[in-house]
Protein backbone atom coordinates (compact mmCIF):
# COMPACT_ATOMS: atom_id res chain seq x y z
CA UNK A 1 0.00 0.00 0.00
CA UNK A 2 1.22 3.24 -0.96
CA UNK A 3 1.75 6.27 1.49
CA UNK A 4 -0.79 8.69 -0.50
CA UNK A 5 -3.26 5.75 -0.35
CA UNK A 6 -2.84 5.21 3.57
CA UNK A 7 -2.81 8.70 4.14
CA UNK A 8 -6.36 9.08 1.70
CA UNK A 9 -7.42 6.33 3.42
CA UNK A 10 -7.09 8.14 7.21
CA UNK A 11 -8.38 11.50 6.17
CA UNK A 12 -11.32 9.67 4.79
CA UNK A 13 -12.16 7.42 7.46
CA UNK A 14 -11.85 4.39 5.28
CA UNK A 15 -10.78 0.92 6.61
CA UNK A 16 -7.48 0.19 4.86
CA UNK A 17 -8.08 -3.27 6.17
CA UNK A 18 -10.87 -4.06 3.85
CA UNK A 19 -8.50 -3.19 0.64
CA UNK A 20 -8.37 -6.76 0.05
CA UNK A 21 -12.45 -7.57 0.24
CA UNK A 22 -12.97 -4.22 -1.97
CA UNK A 23 -10.51 -5.60 -4.44
CA UNK A 24 -12.59 -9.09 -4.69
CA UNK A 25 -15.85 -6.53 -5.20
CA UNK A 26 -17.20 -7.15 -1.52
CA UNK A 27 -17.67 -4.61 1.32
CA UNK A 28 -16.88 -5.27 4.91
CA UNK A 29 -19.02 -4.98 7.99
CA UNK A 30 -16.79 -2.40 9.35
CA UNK A 31 -17.07 0.07 6.04
CA UNK A 32 -21.10 0.35 6.88
CA UNK A 33 -20.14 2.80 9.74
CA UNK A 34 -19.84 4.89 6.40
CA UNK A 35 -23.34 4.32 5.80
CA UNK A 36 -25.24 4.79 8.82
CA UNK A 37 -24.66 8.65 9.51
CA UNK A 38 -26.76 8.89 5.61
CA UNK A 39 -29.91 7.18 7.52
CA UNK A 40 -30.17 10.27 9.62
CA UNK A 41 -31.58 12.43 6.83
CA UNK A 42 -34.03 10.50 5.27
CA UNK A 43 -35.73 9.67 8.61
CA UNK A 44 -36.03 12.71 9.16
CA UNK A 45 -37.57 13.65 6.39
CA UNK A 46 -40.03 10.83 6.49
CA UNK A 47 -41.08 11.48 10.10
CA UNK A 48 -41.38 15.05 10.03
CA UNK A 49 -43.07 14.72 6.67
CA UNK A 50 -45.83 12.64 7.99
CA UNK A 51 -46.12 14.12 11.59
CA UNK A 52 -46.76 17.61 9.63
CA UNK A 53 -49.78 15.93 7.80
CA UNK A 54 -50.59 14.07 10.38
CA UNK A 55 -51.01 17.03 12.85
CA UNK A 56 -52.66 19.43 9.82
CA UNK A 57 -55.62 16.34 9.27
CA UNK A 58 -55.79 15.96 12.92
CA UNK A 59 -56.86 19.92 13.57
CA UNK A 60 -58.64 19.63 10.52
CA UNK A 61 -60.46 17.27 11.85
CA UNK A 62 -60.05 15.12 8.36
CA UNK A 63 -58.85 12.13 11.10
CA UNK A 64 -62.01 11.51 12.80
CA UNK A 65 -64.03 11.89 9.32
CA UNK A 66 -62.35 9.33 8.08
CA UNK A 67 -63.00 7.27 11.07
CA UNK A 68 -66.87 7.79 11.00
CA UNK A 69 -67.46 8.15 7.95
CA UNK A 70 -65.26 5.48 6.36
CA UNK A 71 -65.96 7.10 2.73
CA UNK A 72 -62.39 8.07 2.29
CA UNK A 73 -63.81 9.93 -1.40
CA UNK A 74 -66.12 11.99 -0.03
CA UNK A 75 -63.82 12.90 2.89
CA UNK A 76 -61.04 13.37 0.49
CA UNK A 77 -63.31 15.61 -1.71
CA UNK A 78 -64.51 17.56 1.46
CA UNK A 79 -60.47 18.74 2.27
CA UNK A 80 -59.48 22.11 1.34
CA UNK A 81 -57.26 22.40 -1.82
CA UNK A 82 -54.32 24.39 -0.12
CA UNK A 83 -54.25 21.16 2.42
CA UNK A 84 -54.33 18.84 -0.39
CA UNK A 85 -51.59 20.76 -2.13
CA UNK A 86 -49.70 20.85 1.46
CA UNK A 87 -50.07 17.38 2.30
CA UNK A 88 -49.41 16.23 -1.16
CA UNK A 89 -46.05 18.15 -1.44
CA UNK A 90 -44.92 16.12 1.96
CA UNK A 91 -45.88 12.81 1.17
CA UNK A 92 -43.41 12.91 -2.25
CA UNK A 93 -41.03 14.06 -0.05
CA UNK A 94 -41.65 11.65 2.46
CA UNK A 95 -41.88 9.34 -1.04
CA UNK A 96 -38.32 10.52 -2.19
CA UNK A 97 -36.83 9.97 1.34
CA UNK A 98 -38.45 6.13 1.55
CA UNK A 99 -36.58 5.70 -1.90
CA UNK A 100 -33.41 7.10 -0.43
CA UNK A 101 -32.98 5.00 2.97
CA UNK A 102 -34.62 1.86 1.09
CA UNK A 103 -31.31 2.43 -1.15
CA UNK A 104 -29.19 3.09 2.27
CA UNK A 105 -30.34 -0.11 3.64
CA UNK A 106 -30.20 -2.32 0.38
CA UNK A 107 -26.02 -1.15 0.14
CA UNK A 108 -25.59 -1.67 4.10
CA UNK A 109 -27.50 -5.30 3.64
CA UNK A 110 -25.31 -5.75 0.49
CA UNK A 111 -21.84 -7.14 0.69
CA UNK A 112 -20.56 -6.12 -2.46
CA UNK A 113 -18.83 -2.78 -4.07
CA UNK A 114 -18.31 -1.67 -7.53
CA UNK A 115 -14.99 -0.35 -8.62
CA UNK A 116 -13.88 2.22 -10.81
CA UNK A 117 -10.70 2.81 -12.01
CA UNK A 118 -8.90 6.52 -13.67
CA UNK A 119 -7.26 9.97 -13.45
CA UNK A 120 -7.95 11.69 -10.66
CA UNK A 121 -8.66 15.21 -10.03
CA UNK A 122 -10.18 17.50 -7.18
CA UNK A 123 -13.29 19.28 -8.08
CA UNK A 124 -14.85 22.17 -6.14
CA UNK A 125 -18.24 23.61 -6.54
CA UNK A 126 -19.86 26.77 -5.23
CA UNK A 127 -23.17 27.91 -5.05
CA UNK A 128 -24.80 30.90 -3.59
CA UNK A 129 -28.28 30.92 -2.22
CA UNK A 130 -30.92 34.17 -2.39
CA UNK A 131 -30.02 35.47 0.97
CA UNK A 132 -26.28 35.47 -0.25
CA UNK A 133 -24.99 32.39 1.92
CA UNK A 134 -22.63 30.37 -0.30
CA UNK A 135 -21.97 26.78 -0.33
CA UNK A 136 -18.92 25.15 -1.45
CA UNK A 137 -18.78 21.45 -1.99
CA UNK A 138 -15.45 19.14 -2.34
CA UNK A 139 -15.08 16.13 -4.39
CA UNK A 140 -12.78 13.16 -5.96
CA UNK A 141 -13.60 13.12 -9.54
CA UNK A 142 -12.29 9.54 -10.75
CA UNK A 143 -12.69 8.89 -14.14
CA UNK A 144 -15.74 11.25 -14.64
CA UNK A 145 -17.81 10.38 -11.51
CA UNK A 146 -17.86 12.77 -8.95
CA UNK A 147 -17.49 12.00 -5.11
CA UNK A 148 -18.16 14.20 -1.88
CA UNK A 149 -15.40 14.65 0.55
CA UNK A 150 -14.63 16.25 3.45
CA UNK A 151 -11.69 18.93 3.55
CA UNK A 152 -9.42 16.77 5.46
CA UNK A 153 -9.78 13.77 2.57
CA UNK A 154 -10.13 16.96 -0.21
CA UNK A 155 -6.23 18.18 1.24
CA UNK A 156 -4.51 14.85 0.75
CA UNK A 157 -5.83 13.90 -2.95
CA UNK A 158 -3.07 14.56 -5.43
CA UNK A 159 -4.92 15.44 -8.71
CA UNK A 160 -3.37 13.63 -11.76
CA UNK A 161 -2.41 9.98 -10.87
CA UNK A 162 -4.28 7.29 -11.06
CA UNK A 163 -6.76 5.56 -8.61
CA UNK A 164 -9.17 2.87 -7.95
CA UNK A 165 -12.03 3.88 -6.15
CA UNK A 166 -14.74 1.46 -4.41
CA UNK A 167 -18.28 2.43 -3.51
CA UNK A 168 -21.51 0.92 -2.83
CA UNK A 169 -23.82 0.24 -5.85
CA UNK A 170 -27.17 1.73 -5.27
CA UNK A 171 -26.24 5.04 -3.39
CA UNK A 172 -22.61 5.47 -4.65
CA UNK A 173 -20.78 6.29 -1.56
CA UNK A 174 -17.48 6.41 -1.51
CA UNK A 175 -15.72 3.54 0.87
CA UNK A 176 -12.43 3.11 -0.16
CA UNK A 177 -9.79 4.52 -2.68
CA UNK A 178 -6.51 3.16 -3.42
CA UNK A 179 -3.66 4.69 -5.65
CA UNK A 180 -2.32 2.59 -8.31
Amino acid sequence: MSDLTERIGQANGFEYGSLPANQRGEKTPEQNSLLFPKLIAPLIFIFVSLLVVYVQFSQQGILKKISVSGDLIAVFQGIPTGTKVMAGLLLAVCAWAIVILVQLVLDILDGSVRMLEGMGYRKVTTSTDDDGTKTTRLYYLIAGKKFPVKRAGFSVFEDGKKYRAYFTPRRKVLVNIEVI
